[in-house]
C-alpha cells in the first residue's frame, strides 16, 4: 500500500512554519512544515523508483508468486537501496529477481533555496560578516 499526501495548506502556527535564519539544530519530530524563500537554483525533473516488487528465483519457494518481497523507497536513500540485484529471499535464500511490472516511478526534482534577507546584501554598500547559508530540498 502506497499512500501519497498532498497538503493544500498547514496550520498558521509556529511549529509549523521553519525560519531559513533560525533553522533547527536538532532531530526534533519529523512533519510537514512551511517554508518560504528564494529560490537560487532548481534542478530539471527526474524519475525515481518509488517501490518495487521482487520475486524468489527459487519456483517451490512460497516467495516466488505473489507481494511477499516490497521495497519502498525511503526519504534520504539512493536508488540503489530500492533497486539492485542482490537481494535475497528470507524463507529459502535465493536470489530475488525484480518483476519490472509491478515497479512504481515517481518524479523528483531539487531546489536550492535561502532566507530572502539575502538579497539586502547584495545591495548593500557596507561590508557586513553576515552570511546566508541555502538549503537543499527534494521536491518529490
Amino acid at each position: 500500500v502506497n499512500v501519497i499526501l498532498k497538503f493544500t495548506h498547514l496550520p498558521p502556527f509556529p511549529e509549523y512554519s521553519l525560519d531559513l535564519c533560525s533553522f533547527p539544530r536538532g532531530n526534533g519530530a519529523m512533519r510537514p512544515v512551511s517554508m518560504e524563500g528564494l529560490v537560487i537554483a532548481i534542478t530539471r525533473v527526474t524519475k525515481y523508483t518509488q517501490g518495487a516488487r521482487f520475486l524468489c528465483s527459487d519456483e517451490e519457494c512460497p516467495c516466488s508468486a505473489g507481494f511477499h518481497h516490497i521495497r519502498v523507497h525511503a526519504p534520504g536513500a539512493t536508488e540503489s537501496a530500492t533497486v539492485r540485484n542482490d537481494f535475497i529471499c528470507r524463507i529459502c535464500g535465493s536470489a530475488l529477481k525484480e518483476d519490472v511490472k509491478f515497479r512504481v516511478l515517481g518524479d523528483k526534482q531539487l531546489v536550492e533555496m535561502i532566507h530572502v534577507r539575502a538579497l539586502d546584501l547584495l545591495s548593500a554598500h557596507q561590508q557586513s560578516s553576515l552570511r546566508y547559508q541555502c538549503v537543499t530540498l527534494f521536491l518529490r
